[in-house]
């Protein structure tokens, strides 16, 4: 078993220099393990946060400005649930099922789209559903930093 500093020295080594990584002679092992070690190591960004401005937290989150609406109508989600308190309408690019914290209303899934539900100037448009149209005349439109989870 290849120890993991002489692993992250061959990957700076690779990394850094092409013409010295073809002078080192690394065994078919050493290729395996640093194949594994790079992908235990890589964080993947879902594609989705390079159309927005985003901040990562140590929990594996990211908060982004958002501009928060409510609506009230509807019977039948663009995921073809019915509607309830906790699920919300964000852009097509955010995949159905994401997780997202929002002040002020709580946790939330995404399970709708909308045609005003877009993303503009890196802010994207979340519709959160609630019970009356009352409610949703008292949230109104706010801009809120909202937790996107995985």
């Amino acid at each position: 078993m290849v120890k993991k500093t002489s692993v992250v020295l061959l990957l700076l080594l690779l990394s850094c220099n092409s013409t010295l990584a073809k002078d080192v002679d690394i065994s078919y092992k050493q290729q395996v393990s640093l194949k594994k070690y790079k992908q235990k190591t890589s964080i993947d960004k879902p594609k989705y946060l390079k159309l927005f401005r985003y901040v990562r937290t140590s929990r594996g989150g990211y908060y982004v400005r958002a501009k928060v609406t409510a609506y009230c109508i509807g019977k039948i989600t663009a995921s073809g649930k019915r509607v309830r308190v906790g699920y919300i309408a964000m852009p097509k690019e955010i995949p159905f099922r994401t997780r997202v914290y929002i002040p002020g209303y709580g946790y939330a899934v995404v399970e709708d789209r909308g045609g005003a539900v877009k993303i503009r100037n890196g802010i994207p448009t979340i519709d959160i559903y609630v019970k009356d149209y009352y409610t949703a005349k008292k949230w109104g439109v706010k801009y809120l930093d909202v937790l996107i989870l995985h």
